[in-house]
């Protein structure tokens, strides 16, 4: 019993680490626009807004609760509002998907430090209004 749970642990590090790897190679990849960095996260996020849009920006803890919005932003000015509090709060890759009505950019890696578990930025809807 004691050799199948250190196996299933074993699994879950390599499919973490996996994990991982690809969101870090995606980052950098400029032809890959599902993963970002801050560093070109305006780039990579740019060639998929509508940027005469408006939208609701919704910065989201890791427990998912809102922490913070911003409404009727114009889409060329999501990505100057992310990018600051991504940087702030030390977030090195997020994923980013489209959702029916917007985007969600979130971080790949889960913060697991201290008491501060889930009060940090985990990411942001982008909203369509």
């Amino acid at each position: 019993m004691e050799i199948f749970a250190i196996i299933v642990f074993a699994a879950c590090g390599i499919f973490a680490f996996f994990n991982h790897v690809t969101a870090a190679e995606g980052a950098i990849d400029p032809n890959n626009t599902s993963y970002a960095t801050p560093e070109n996260l305006s780039a990579k996020f740019a060639s998929q807004i509508d940027s005469n849009a408006l939208y609701t920006v919704y910065v989201m803890r890791q427990s998912g609760n809102v922490e913070r919005y911003y409404e009727n932003v114009i889409g060329s000015n999501v990505p100057g509002l992310i990018v600051p509090v991504a940087r702030r709060a030390k977030i090195d890759t997020v994923s980013i998907s489209k959702t029916a009505r917007g985007f969600r950019i979130w971080r790949t890696m889960h913060n697991h430090r201290g008491r501060a578990e889930g009060k940090r930025i985990g990411g942001f809807t982008i909203v369509a209004q």
